[in-house]
C-alpha cells in the first residue's frame, strides 16, 4: 500500500467515526451523505433549533473549528433544501485524534442540553 492510500483510509475511518457521533443526536440532520459513495473527510449537517452560525460559534468557543452558512454555494444549498441558513461543515483528517472526538461529544452534549 502507498502512503496516500493509508492516509485516505484513516480519513475514511475518522469520517465514519464523525458520522457515528453525529447520528447519536436527534437534533442533528446529516446532509448529502449517501451510502456507497466516496467522500472526502467532510460532513455537512443542520442543527434543528439553532442556526448554523450560532452552532459554529458555540463549537468555536469549545475549540472546535467548523465552517458554517452558505459558504460560496447558495445554489447547492437551494438544491439540498438548506437555503438560506446553510449548514455546519465538519472535517476530519489523518491528524484528527480521540481527544478531538471526545471534545466534540462534550460540546454536542452541552448543545443538546440547552435545546
Amino acid at each position: 500500500e502507498t502512503g496516500i492510500q493509508n492516509i485516505w483510509e484513516k480519513e475514511q475511518e475518522h469520517r465514519q467515526k464523525l458520522l457515528d457521533i453525529l447520528r447519536r443526536y436527534s437534533f442533528i440532520r446529516i446532509v448529502g451523505s449517501k451510502e456507497g459513495c466516496k467522500y472526502a473527510g467532510i460532513v455537512s449537517c443542520v442543527f434543528d433549533g439553532i442556526s448554523s452560525d450560532s452552532a459554529g460559534g458555540i463549537l468555536s468557543e469549545r475549540g472546535i473549528s467548523v465552517r458554517t452558512g452558505l459558504d460560496c454555494a447558495p445554489l447547492a444549498h437551494q438544491f439540498l433544501g438548506t437555503y438560506p441558513a446553510g449548514t455546519v461543515r465538519f472535517s476530519v483528517s489523518w491528524f484528527t485524534n480521540d481527544q478531538d472526538f471526545a471534545d466534540l461529544v462534550s460540546a454536542l452534549d452541552d448543545i443538546e442540553a440547552g435545546l
